[in-house]
């Protein structure tokens, strides 16, 4: 995929190491090496697994809007 639009500017305001790239699930803006990285680590799995944790639970908190009963 070929940048474009706002990232070009960022690109010539930054450079490509700049704080111009932007990965998913990742709040605002990094250099290359920071957007790419993957941490394999305790801590890392430690806060996906509350990702999830958290996700489950909101799920149970949810109702069905035509009978509002808490979806299971």
């Amino acid at each position: 995929m070929r940048p474009s639009g706002p990232q070009l500017e960022l690109l010539a305001e930054h450079g490509r190491m700049g704080p111009v790239w932007w990965r998913y699930g990742r709040p605002g803006r990094h250099c290359l090496l920071n957007a790419l990285e993957n941490p394999n680590n305790r801590a890392a799995y430690n806060q996906r697994q509350k990702g999830r944790q958290d996700h489950r639970d909101w799920m149970c908190v949810l109702a069905c809007i035509d009978c509002g009963n808490a979806a299971t």
